[in-house]
């Protein structure tokens, strides 16, 4: 009391905490939530709606839910089932990829993570290189991993070789070659790169591959021996290699685009086992039919197993659509709507604008209707 009814001269009185309705959580409710009688009527209404509606959504989410089993018998109790996430978790997040691939997948998912960490944590350095790479390589990573096979060995060698012209331009070119950034790509990327590109260009086509002709008229299929006649296949006892009809009628027994292991009778002649188990054991598939058509091929099996696109599904297909689309149309959108800004080029802005306000009025519901019923229509047969 005597040190609050003491005296102070002017300007010399001591700081005072402010009051407990103006600062902290206190404050901040006082002035958002009780700060007048309107307020105050709609702050306990809305806690009485909070007490109507989560209680149950708790007790269905949680409390009466069904956490374990395997069928839809399980989920016997009035709650939410997760039981079916449980089973469908797989379905739901990658599809009908196949289980013993889904580490593709996996290894893309934590690849793009630590890729858009590092952009977006300011702390870390060389984030143009980052940005680069997760623009142009991490890419043609997700293609290579996601399809398999051999898309590796189906990209034109062409394409190599301009993409290692343009890699060796920024190392080579005196103009730019000086620069801090291109003497650090110079010393680590570009060695790396030309690298690969040469292996590619020198060693994509070495891999073995065997043609063949299927029929009765040929000699190529014999369904008694169970064996196959491939002039010089070049392959070696336990090979792995995948099977293809080539669009022909499929030998019976086997399945195109199937990965087998070969058993090598002679230089001329194998026999394909439908697993290393089976191969080791002498079980070799049995040949039930000739098969029909040219070009039916047996050919080294990739390092990876090919996915066909059917197959992808679930939130893994989705990520990849939105992705595609948003980087794809990024830069599309904005050299039409330049186009469209245009003021010496007409032609340019007249396309422009056309293809702007084409695809603004028609509705989405058409757009969608034609690409999934109408424009298969009109693709070649087997596409």
């Amino acid at each position: 009391m005597a040190e609050t009814a003491k005296e102070f001269a002017p300007g010399q009185h001591p700081e005072l905490p402010p009051p407990k309705t103006e600062v902290g959580v206190w404050g901040w409710m006082y002035h958002n939530l009780f700060s007048s009688p309107l307020n105050n009527f709609l702050t306990f209404f809305g806690l009485f709606l909070c007490y109507l509606i989560f209680p149950p959504i708790i007790d269905w989410l949680f409390l009466d839910a069904d956490w374990t089993g395997q069928t839809r018998d399980d989920c016997s109790r009035e709650g939410a089932c997760w039981v079916y996430i449980k089973v469908w978790f797989k379905q739901l997040m990658y599809g009908r990829y196949p289980d013993e691939e889904l580490w593709r997948i996996n290894t893309t998912y934590v690849i793009g993570t630590i890729g858009l960490a590092w952009l977006v944590i300011p702390r870390l350095p060389h984030k143009e290189w980052v940005g680069a790479f997760m623009l142009v390589i991490f890419p043609i990573i997700c293609f290579f991993l996601f399809v398999g096979g051999n898309s590796l060995f189906n990209v034109p060698k062409w394409i190599a070789f301009f993409a290692l012209i343009a890699a060796a331009y920024p190392a080579l070119s005196p103009r730019v070659r000086t620069l801090p950034s291109v003497q650090t790509y110079r010393k680590f990327v570009f060695p790396v790169v030309s690298v690969l590109l040469l292996a590619f260009i020198l060693f994509a086509d070495l891999h073995p591959s065997a043609s063949f002709d299927a029929g009765r008229g040929t000699a190529a299929v014999d369904v008694s021996a169970d064996t196959i006649t491939v002039p010089d296949h070049g392959f070696e006892t336990g090979d792995a290699v995948v099977y293809s009809s080539n669009k022909g009628v499929v030998i019976g027994g086997l399945s195109t685009g199937q990965k087998y292991y070969a058993l090598v009778v002679d230089d001329r002649t194998l026999k394909l086992a439908a697993s290393r188990e089976a191969l080791e054991a002498g079980n070799v598939v049995n040949l039930q039919d000739f098969g029909e058509g040219v070009g039916h091929t047996i050919s080294l099996a990739p390092p990876l197993q090919g996915i066909e696109t059917p197959l992808w599904g679930g939130l893994f297909l989705t990520l990849v659509i939105a992705t595609v689309g948003i980087v794809a149309s990024l830069p599309i959108g904005i050299v039409l709507a330049l186009g469209r800004r245009s003021t010496n080029m007409p032609v340019v802005k007249a396309l422009c604008v056309g293809f702007i306000e084409l695809w603004r009025g028609v509705p989405l519901i058409t757009v969608l209707f034609m690409a999934s019923v109408m424009f298969p229509l009109f693709l070649p047969e087997g596409m």
